[in-house]
C-alpha cells in the first residue's frame, strides 16, 4: 500500500516523459501524481490566456485551486525548472 502522495510538476517545454524513469523508482511506495502547468506540452491552449498568465502569481494560484478542489492536503512535491519556482 502506498504511504503517501508525490506530485511531480514538469517544467517549461517539457511534458511528463521528463519524470518517467523518476516516477517508475517511486510508484512501489507512493502513489503518483503527474501535474502540468497550462501551457505545457499537450496542454489544452484553448485555456491559455496570455493577460492571465504574464506572471508565476497565476500559475502558483491554479495549483493550489486544483489541489485544494482535490483535497490534497499532505503530499511530496517535486517540481522541475518553472513547476519548482
Amino acid at each position: 500500500d502506498p504511504v503517501g502522495t508525490i506530485v511531480f510538476g514538469n517544467g517549461f517545454g517539457t511534458d511528463q516523459s521528463f519524470w518517467k524513469e523518476v516516477s517508475e523508482y517511486f510508484k512501489s511506495k507512493y502513489t503518483i501524481v503527474h501535474f502540468e502547468n497550462i501551457g505545457a506540452i499537450g496542454t489544452d491552449f484553448e485555456f491559455f490566456n496570455p493577460n492571465k498568465y504574464e506572471s508565476l502569481d497565476a500559475y502558483s494560484k491554479d495549483f493550489v485551486s486544483i489541489f485544494h478542489n482535490l483535497n490534497m492536503r499532505d503530499f511530496i512535491y517535486v517540481g522541475h525548472s518553472m513547476s519548482a519556482m
